[in-house]
């Protein structure tokens, strides 16, 4: 797949590392892996590793270079910018105004171009390949043999991908076959030209059939690789979902310490974009590596048969270069394919609900910074069903807009006369030559086996030769590619499950869930070694309303993290019910388990979403949905927004735009405002307070709003961090209401209402346990709690 490694901006816009606007852009599309940026100012910015080495002028915005890796499927932007100081007339893009844009529906998007312009194309530099396959290719692939079969098992379990990979396969071979037959027909050539020399006659009808042969196979040729490139797109899309849909339940299952390794973080991130994954990569390498095989060896074959009885000098046949001349100019002049080669003004935009949170989820089970959710709520297998869905609903629907064809009408029409004369130029070439012999012999090449070979052999096979290599080469990446993602499908998560039911019947969680902590110490695994909880002991009844409070680093955050087993503890026991933590299964604890951390999350998917994620059996059930923003207090600014429920706080796919007239076109020098088409609409950004009641709102729909009632046990890591006092007087109020049929357990630097109104305060400092007790009780104790409890109230008055 084509991935763009970086974006260079053209204002101070940065959202997640990405430019959204970008003005007098130039795009380009690199192959994986990301290019290398070597950016001096005032110089310019190489990039490397795609297939057109390219020089882009390196803009300097406030004395920084911008630059910024791109999401997948975002064009590489090289831009050519203004000096801020000159302002450009604004011109309104109207969208429905022929004389101004086109309108193009390409799979999910909808896109509009600037049509007043004229094209224009770029000149190309192709990076070289080596020739020589590595000598390790065949360790390789001896080595992971057992995962390509594997893998070729599970593609015959895909619907249809048999029969389009068999057919696939035979038009790769044929197309591969037909440069051989060619170049027999070039060798009856060769003997018609000797015969002409010596006899000055020549069979016009035998050099016509042979002259249409060669058309037929160059016709041929064509035709086969454009049916063989659409079954392999078929084949692609077919067993790409299944393995897309396979990798995202891999990610989605992994536990925290098993998705921080880096190891496993790369291999899923280059697995489960469906548009281009190693294993239909894989395949498709295989199937060109046999074919390059067979045109190598079968011209080969004629080349040997041809060259008998002939050993001398070349002949240049300057109609040849002529007309290859021709063509080339006809060839440059003709418009570009591409949308993203200077081709001017255009935006595009996508609605499509299917591919938004289908892209949404792919970023969930991606980026570290939702794991923990994830984990802790139980989420895997609820993302997996949403994606599965979601992929069944796009089919095939098309949502790269690097296929669009930019070329239509006469143009399109020119293109393809080129695309399917090019290979008969050289027919009519030779043609004119043997006329030419014939009517003057003295004209005749010292040795027509050398103009053959020139003309006609020496250039195929060296590219062959160097296709060859190139796909020996590719294929052991693609074993390892294969290896790794079958080593990552197998890999246990680090977090061991348990066997033993929780709880064991519904009655159990009615009055809550009693906690234990029995001697527990732990450090995290990639810290310094040092216990973070050291020792701790303590024990919370069912039921009962419990605060931790203490300093910033004291570990309270930690306990709460450890009691939905995100981490396993380093020695001592964590007790539920009376019950090892550790022997319960991962899936029931949390799902008995609501939590709300304090680095809480907003999922890139639509507030409806965000909050039915809490009840996955509910996730589509809006009454219940309104009533968990009810009381989480989210309601109210929510049905204030232009899309309410359906708003995202950032859409996981932006629209796409340049709005930077060609200098072809009628509005040249000018640039165009696409306000009409109400670009990256749907995305809402929200305070601090307002972000977290959409997380205390998803808490509720698992916990209260639910229709299971399975939970027992609510943790709240500063809660009201980013509430104001009104907000926080409403939550611990509906929090206080619970009280006896849920154990509540909150962690907090912030003494007040709630302390006062707690069954069990637990006092932490350094990850130990200081003091234990009800307001009143530590109060008189006059310790540690009450220190900090005057020193708050201290504050408040003063």
């Amino acid at each position: 797949m084509l991935s763009p490694a970086a974006q260079i901006g053209s204002d101070d816009s940065e959202r997640d590392g990405v430019f959204k606007k970008s003005l007098h852009a130039t795009y380009f599309f690199c192959h994986p892996p990301a290019p290398s940026l070597s950016p001096l100012m005032g110089s310019s910015i190489t990039l490397s590793g795609c297939t057109e080495e390219l020089e882009i002028p390196l803009v300097e915005l406030n004395g920084d270079a911008k630059g910024a890796d791109t999401a997948e499927g975002t064009p590489l932007l090289g831009s050519e910018l203004d000096s801020d100081s000159e302002e450009k007339e604004q011109v309104l893009f109207d969208p429905n105004d022929p004389s101004m844009a086109r309108y193009t529906k390409h799979g999910v998007w909808d896109h509009w171009e600037d049509i007043s312009l004229a094209p224009t194309s770029l000149f190309k530099l192709k990076l070289p390949h080596t020739i020589a396959a590595k000598i390790k290719v065949p360790r390789d692939v001896y080595r992971g043999w057992p995962y390509v079969t594997r893998m070729l098992t599970d593609m015959a379990t895909v619907e249809g991908s048999k029969t389009y990979f068999t057919f696939y396969l035979i038009m790769s071979t044929l197309s591969s076959v037909l440069p051989s037959l060619d170049l027999w027909y070039n060798s009856q050539f060769l003997r018609m030209i000797e015969v002409a020399v010596e006899t000055r006659t020549v069979n016009k009808d035998a050099l016509l059939r042979i002259a249409g042969g060669q058309v037929v196979v160059s016709v041929l040729q064509r035709g086969l690789r454009s049916l063989g490139n659409h079954l392999n797109e078929r084949f692609d899309k077919r067993v790409g979902r299944k393995f897309a849909s396979r990798a995202f339940r891999l990610a989605a299952r992994l536990d925290v310490p098993t998705h921080g390794d880096s190891s496993v973080r790369q291999t899923i991130d280059s697995l489960y974009y469906y548009d281009e994954n190693p294993l239909t990569r894989g395949s498709r390498d295989v199937v060109q590596l046999f074919s390059d095989a067979v045109n190598f060896a079968t011209q080969c074959g004629v080349l040997f048969s041809v060259l008998q009885g002939h050993y001398e000098g070349a002949q240049f046949l300057l109609v040849v270069g002529i007309l290859r001349l021709l063509y080339d100019i006809a060839a440059d002049a003709a418009p570009s394919r591409s949308r993203y080669r200077g081709r001017g003004a255009y935006a595009a935009k996508t609605t499509d609900d299917d591919y938004l949170q289908k892209s949404g989820l792919e970023s969930m089970v991606a980026q570290d910074s939702y794991r923990k959710d994830i984990v802790a709520g139980g989420l895997g297998d609820v993302v997996s069903q949403q994606y599965d869905r979601r992929m069944r609903n796009l089919s095939d629907k098309p949502t790269d807009l690097r296929h669009i064809d930019a070329v239509t009408g006469l143009a399109r029409v020119w293109q393809i006369i080129l695309d399917h004369a090019e290979s008969p130029f050289d027919v009519f070439c030779q043609m004119y030559t043997c006329l030419q012999v014939v009517n003057s012999p003295s004209s005749a090449p010292f040795s027509l086996s050398t103009l053959h070979l020139v003309t006609s052999t020496v250039s195929s096979l060296n590219n062959q030769l160097s296709s060859l290599g190139r796909s020996i080469e590719g294929i052991s990446d693609d074993v390892l590619s294969i290896r790794r993602y079958y080593e990552t499908v197998d890999m246990p998560n680090k977090i061991p499950d348990g066997l033993t039911p929780f709880p064991e019947n519904e009655f159990d969680l009615s009055n809550g869930i009693s906690v234990e902590f029995k001697n527990v110490s732990f450090k995290y695994p990639d810290g310094t070694g040092k216990n973070v909880i050291d020792d701790l002991s303590f024990k919370i009844e069912q039921g009962q309303l419990c605060v931790i409070v203490g300093e910033n680093g004291s570990g309270k955050s930690t306990i709460l993290t450890l009691l939905t087993r995100i981490y396993d503890i380093s020695e001592g026991q964590i007790l539920l019910n009376g019950h090892d933590i550790r022997t319960l299964r991962l899936a029931d604890v949390r799902k008995a388990v609501a939590v709300l951390y304090q680095e809480y999350t907003i999922f890139p998917l639509p507030f409806s979403q965000n909050i039915g994620l809490g009840d996955p059996n509910s996730l589509e059930d809006m009454d219940m949905i309104r009533q968990a923003a009810e009381l989480g207090g989210a309601a109210e600014f929510i049905e204030e927004l232009p899309h309410k429920y359906g708003t995202y706080l950032e859409r996981p796919v932006y629209d796409r735009w340049d709005p930077e007239p060609s200098k072809h076109s009628a509005y040249a020098g000018k640039e165009f405002d696409f306000k009409d088409l109400k670009l990256d609409e749907g995305e809402s950004d929200l305070s601090g307070g307002q972000k977290q009641r959409i997380a205390l709102s998803r808490t509720f729909m698992k916990s209260i709003v639910s229709s299971e009632n399975v939970v027992g046990l609510l943790l709240f890591d500063e809660p009201s961090a980013a509430l104001d006092p009104k907000a926080e007087h409403d939550l611990f109020t509906r929090l206080r209401k619970l009280r006896g049929s849920k154990t509540m357990i909150f962690s907090s630097h912030r003494f007040g209402k709630l302390t006062r109104h707690a069954d069990l305060i637990i006092y932490i400092a350094k990850g130990q346990l200081m003091e234990a007790g009800n307001h009143v009780e530590l109060m008189k104790k006059d310790g540690e709690y009450a220190k900090f409890w005057n020193m708050q109230v201290e504050d408040f008055l003063s």
